[in-house]
């Protein structure tokens, strides 16, 4: 699935709240939960070993979801024009074009 599909897609699940104003502060304010909830596990996963790479995977894509549906009220499109290789204490991501 590329980007642009995955965008297309979360549309079909997002509630809305009246506003794009209200809709747009919904998504922010969920897009900062999320990453507190993605921290909280990958420190979890390092300092404790009581967390696993699935929660921390899980919490990315909640972000995800949350940046897509934010990009649709702006009518943005989300793309990747590069490869891009990070590596982050045992966790390896990679985006790639497709």
């Amino acid at each position: 699935m590329t980007l642009s599909e995955y965008q297309q897609l979360t549309g079909r699940t997002n509630a809305d709240l009246g506003s794009a104003a209200i809709n747009a502060a919904h998504l922010t304010l969920g897009i900062i939960g999320e990453w507190h909830e993605a921290h909280s596990e990958v420190r979890m996963y390092e300092f404790r070993g009581s967390s696993s790479v699935e929660k921390v995977t899980d919490e990315f894509a909640d972000i995800m979801w949350y940046t897509s549906e934010l990009a649709n009220i702006f009518n943005l499109q989300l793309v990747v024009d590069k490869k891009i290789q990070m590596t982050y204490s045992g966790f390896a991501f990679t985006v790639s074009a497709a």
